[in-house]
């Protein structure tokens, strides 16, 4: 199965995608962050764990035409989407740089939403 535990909240629990090398892709983006950006984006994780999906539309959104969603922590973003039993399953993370996701980071999203559909119906 592609994922492994982040966190168990009150709420949700919170998972990562684990790509075919064994590497968490959002982790490895998280470590890449500074100090201070990888703290706020970990407590927005942590708040999410603990209470559930920000419902402010400045921290947290579905994507338009998409099944996914995603975190939003300053310029931080964090694709998810819902796994099993009410678990959330983090996908992508990336930097935005301008008003509109990239095409780009939203098909890694589809890419990895799909690949874990598929392990998810096993």
């Amino acid at each position: 199965m592609p994922r492994r535990l982040l966190l168990s909240g009150q709420k949700h629990r919170i998972e990562v995608y684990v790509a075919e090398n064994g590497r968490s892709p959002v982790l490895d983006y998280l470590g890449s962050l500074a100090q201070a950006e990888r703290e706020r984006a970990m407590a927005l994780i942590d708040y999410t764990a603990q209470h559930g999906p920000p419902r402010n539309k400045e921290k947290g959104r579905k994507l338009e035409g998409e099944h996914f969603f995603e975190l939003k922590s300053s310029a931080q973003r964090i694709l998810w989407r819902w796994g099993p039993r009410g678990g959330i399953i983090l996908m992508h993370g990336f930097t935005k740089e301008s008003q509109k996701t990239p095409k780009r980071e939203i098909r890694v999203g589809r890419e990895r939403f799909h690949i874990l559909e598929s392990e998810l119906e096993k």
